[in-house]
């Protein structure tokens, strides 16, 4: 069974700073992996991840 609950964020604004930093980070570091991958042209999550740490 999957159970699927929709929701409301009210942050304030020093959670929504840190909500779009949060965002940010995690895009740059997926742009990192995926330019990490096609340059060596590996497409598999476990050498992609041993590439980029």
């Amino acid at each position: 069974m999957k159970l699927t609950l929709q929701l409301q964020l009210l942050p304030t604004p020093d959670q929504h700073r840190a909500l779009l930093d949060t965002m940010k980070a995690f895009n740059a570091a997926a742009t990192y992996a995926a330019k990490v991958a096609f340059e060596d042209q590996v497409f598999n999550q476990q050498p992609i991840h041993k590439r980029c740490y």
